[in-house]
């Protein structure tokens, strides 16, 4: 958002800046380095808000535009007048102020280039405070005598090595699904209590027209802290639920710091000719990754991508969702031989395949909620749910109008996360 952009950065940099001028050292130093230090503040509480580092964020947040351009045109133009008018003494502490202000401005037109800025795990708010803490008792040490040096130093030590345990990923003890707005198509990321992390399918664009595993995948599984997959499911391969896989497969393949790693590679195994399909199979042939393939389980033979769909039960407790992946009537009249062993609290299916859902396989499912991830083909008009009278009493949430929906789960209740309202059940 534009708040957390620009107006946030500036209202927040007054704190410290005074903080640190006037409190910490004594006022006859340097502005300059309350300066450098008011925008590492900055630029920390952006990553906190934001969830995105720059390369030059230890000097200042990732702010390039036309109005920090201009800003910055207005404070050069402000200091020439200063410099004609003060006296000669006072110019030295100018001249720091000018050399801090061209630094950070320097740092954030580096922080604007391709490869200036990455996504990252977003911090906890006890991580930003020890950090913050940590940063004055460092400062605080090129002005203290021995004895309190020592103590700052332990301190400043104890509480920035707290901010990396309170930044780590921890288990949560409860089971979290995200299903992401990845225009058509499906993906999900589970993440179960004991931190165990499986992506479900990588969504997909119309006509290829944004790379989803790039813009959605990556920045939301780094914004979680996530550098491993232990499980990568492909439903099927058709381009809705592949798209996305390639960029996590080349982020694995890349082999640089922090890139991702995947442990393990599931896929529904049958003879295809697509293009996509055969090129996911040589990727993970490439890379070596661990593969299972799910062969035909039914002896039938289906031809459409979407009747050989892998479906997924996840079940915690009490709690379960079932992953319908693609399949279509002939497939869910399949699934119903297995009876109460359907039953799940949640049933995910892709936008448009609510109307194939069949009343018998509706009423093995029996589900509380019902999740319809993608956004409407262009080639047909999303159609209302059917069994109106089955599903009237069921939540119905949509990827295409939440963008991204949280499920969590303790094994017992759930509750559903959205952008925009929380509701609990």
């Amino acid at each position: 958002p534009l708040a957390n952009l620009y107006i946030v950065p500036v209202a927040t940099a007054l704190v410290p800046l005074l903080l640190l001028a006037f409190l910490v050292f004594p006022a006859s130093q340097s502005l300059a380095a309350a300066l450098l230090w008011a925008a590492n503040w900055v630029a920390h509480l952006m990553n906190w808000l934001a969830g995105t580092f720059s390369s030059g964020s230890l000097l200042a947040r990732s702010l390039v535009s036309t109005p920090a351009i201009l800003a910055y045109a207005a404070l050069a133009f402000f200091l020439l007048v200063l410099w004609a008018l003060i006296k000669r003494p006072a110019r030295k502490k100018l001249v720091a102020v000018a050399i801090a202000s061209t630094i950070i401005f320097a740092a954030m037109v580096f922080t604007a280039l391709k490869y200036g800025s990455w996504t990252v795990a977003r911090p906890s708010l006890l991580t930003c405070i020890s950090y913050y803490i940590a940063l004055v008792l460092v400062w605080s040490l090129l002005y203290s005598r021995s004895r309190r040096r020592l103590v700052a130093t332990v301190a400043a030590a104890a509480l920035l090595f707290a901010s990396v345990l309170l930044g780590a990923r921890w288990p949560s003890g409860l089971l979290r699904v995200a299903f992401l707005d990845v225009g058509r198509g499906f993906s999900s990321v589970v993440e179960s209590p004991g931190g165990k992390v499986a992506v479900i399918d990588g969504g997909g664009s119309a006509h290829g027209a944004s790379d989803v595993g790039r813009n959605v995948l990556l920045p939301y599984l780094r914004h979680r802290g996530i550098d491993r997959i232990d499980y990568l499911i492909l439903s099927n391969p058709h381009s809705e639920r592949i798209d996305g896989v390639f960029s996590l497969l080349a982020e694995a393949r890349s082999g640089a710091l922090g890139s991702l790693e995947i442990g393990q590679v599931v896929f529904r195994d049958f003879h295809c000719t697509s293009r996509k399909y055969n090129k996911f199979r040589s990727a993970i042939s490439q890379l070596g990754l661990p593969v299972t393939k799910i062969g035909n389980l039914t002896g039938l033979r289906l031809r459409s991508f979407a009747e050989n769909s892998l479906v997924v039960r996840l079940e915690f407790g009490n709690f379960s969702i079932l992953f319908l992946g693609d399949a279509g009537r002939t497939s869910q009249t399949l699934l119903s031989e297995y009876g109460s062993a359907l039953n799940s609290t949640i049933l995910v299916v892709p936008e448009g395949y609510e109307a194939s859902l069949r009343s018998s396989f509706m009423d093995l499912v029996s589900p509380r909620a019902i999740i319809v991830s993608g956004a409407a083909h262009r080639r047909r008009k999303a159609r209302p749910l059917p069994l109106q009278s089955e599903v009237a009493e069921r939540r119905v949430f949509r990827t295409s109008e939440t963008h991204c929906l949280i499920v969590e789960s303790d094994g017992q209740s759930w509750r559903a996360l959205t952008p925009f309202a929380e509701k609990n059940e």
